[in-house]
């Protein structure tokens, strides 16, 4: 920031253009963000349809909603035999039925252009007919865009502010009295630019959009907001949304342990202007950037010197994903609120031996070798005079082993594989076994059997634990769960750690 002389009893600045990345613009009001191009409503406006002809219609754009709009005199079908006998002959109906319509476009009369890809269509009554998305794009040159595919986007997320690791501003200067020249600002902190390139060639930057309100005789505003903008191969929204919007709001959720919701996106084409996304991923509300507050949770994952590479998180995040989907799912819900205890649990132990069974096997040894065994042990039985062949048929029916590990085995093998930093402090924080959990099991192996007991009494419908055994033994449970998540992620467990220490994220 260069700092020029104020006139009397006011302060001005002159912002410089930070490198590319950063980006200012003039905002009255000094609130930034990225505003779509249109603000949520309904929008009259002529869709195009495929053999050339138009209908107008009605598209609907809502915040956090799946796209909708109506059509009149839409092309229908005809309703089928059965219908048409039921039907009034003096009426025109369509079978009501939902019906994939491919990529619907219109044209608003703003000149902007509409995009619902993969839209369906529900013909509600003569004449009228229901259109809906779960996305749409709207921007100028959209009609040149046949195939309806992108080479950037530009989005943005609660909680890139903390994933960032990084604030825009630095080295302030705030006047103690307000005398002739007093200067007042910040200069801009060249470092909140991070740029990296992915495996697959994509430009990832993660940086921080600005704007203040334009020169005035009796305030001065300056605000910053984080975004992520990444260019590359042009592909369809979709892909953009489950290649890097999706995975990075989950793990700005992951990183803070709260859930984070995505706040807008813009996509371009090469020689068009930007477009805005719309639909029930994207809430479309105002994102204002700001330090964390006193006794958060410490950050466990960020981009910032010293942290990690955006798209290797990405990258390693969608591997997660793909190699371990029931742990993954039940990771991304830890931050959210309301989940019964009984079905957070439930969900927790099953996700734990999902995720176990993926790493280190379903048993010792394989299902084929398991089989072999188990039939010489049952041709033993049937073989030995001693057995009846009523005892052998009860054995043969109610005998299921199936050579896999109990839960207890399962959840002790994944405590000794977390770092042992983090493993010390489940130890102690389980060894004694604590009184709250001494009516579970008569004389209990370790905690972990407690586990797969208080699991057992739910599954089959037996006497369950109490609301505050179950919550102890959830925490114990998310505990191991974000462990190996940072092990996968290759992050370090020292916040963690530091979280847990300083009571952050409790363990008993």
């Amino acid at each position: 920031m260069e700092r020029i002389a104020p006139q009397r009893d006011r302060c001005v600045a002159r912002i410089r253009q930070p490198r590319p990345g950063g980006g200012f613009g003039w905002q009255d009001g000094g609130a930034l963000n990225r505003n779509p191009l249109l603000p949520v409503g309904e929008y009259p406006l002529e869709w195009r349809l495929a053999d050339g002809s138009s209908v107008s219609g009605i598209l609907a754009l809502a915040g956090a909603q799946n796209v909708t709009g109506m059509a009149y005199d839409l092309p229908a079908e005809p309703p089928s035999a059965d219908v048409a006998a039921k039907t009034n002959s003096y009426w025109t109906v369509w079978e009501p039925s939902e019906k994939p319509y491919g990529a619907v476009r219109g044209e608003l009369r703003n000149n902007l252009d509409a995009a619902l890809p993969g839209a369906y269509v529900s013909h509600q009554a003569p004449g009228q007919s229901v259109l809906f998305a779960e996305l749409a794009v709207v921007g100028p040159r959209l009609r040149e865009n046949t195939e309806l595919i992108f080479d950037e986007i530009t989005f943005q997320a609660d909680g890139l502010t903390e994933l960032s690791g990084v604030a825009p501003l630095k080295d302030y200067n705030v006047p103690l009295r307000l005398v002739d020249d007093a200067p007042y600002g910040a200069a801009w902190n060249d470092a909140s630019t991070r740029e990296w390139t992915s495996p697959d060639g994509d430009r990832v930057r993660m940086h921080y959009l600005a704007s203040f309100a334009p020169p005035q005789g009796y305030k001065l505003s300056f605000t910053t907001a984080p975004v992520i903008t990444v260019s590359g191969r042009p592909q369809p929204i979709d892909e953009w949304m489950s290649t890097y919007i999706r995975p990075c709001a989950e793990l700005a959720g992951f990183a803070t342990n709260r859930p984070q919701a995505i706040t807008f996106v813009s996509v371009k084409r090469e020689g068009a202007g930007a477009a805005s996304v719309y639909g029930r991923e994207v809430t479309q509300q105002r994102f204002d950037a700001e330090l964390s507050r006193p006794g958060t949770m410490p950050t466990l994952v960020h981009c910032g010197p010293g942290g990690l590479s955006l798209p290797d998180l990405v990258s390693r995040w969608s591997f997660m994903k793909e190699e371990y989907p029931v742990f993954l799912d039940y990771l991304a819900s830890i931050p959210v609120e309301g989940l019964p205890i009984t079905a957070r649990f439930t969900a927790l132990m099953a996700s734990l031996e999902s995720f176990h069974t993926i790493k280190y096997g379903a048993g010792p040894v394989s299902r084929n070798v398991f089989s072999r065994e188990k039939n010489r042990a049952m041709r033993e039985i049937r073989n030995s005079c001693d057995v009846s062949k009523e005892s052998y048929a009860w054995l043969r029916r109610w005998g299921n082993f199936f050579g896999t590990y109990e839960l207890r085995e399962r959840l002790s093998a994944l405590n000794e594989g977390l770092p042992q930093v983090l493993r010390d402090l489940v130890d102690a924080s389980t060894d004694p076994i604590p009184r709250l959990l001494s009516d579970v099991v008569k004389e209990p192996q370790d905690i972990w059997q407690i586990a797969g007991k208080a699991r057992n009494n739910l599954a089959h419908g037996n006497t369950p634990q109490t609301s505050e055994q179950l919550t102890f033994l959830t925490r114990l449970g998310n505990t191991i769960a974000v462990g190996h998540a940072l092990s996968l992620l290759e992050a370090p467990a020292d916040p963690f750690v530091t979280a847990i220490k300083r009571g952050d994220w409790r363990l008993e």
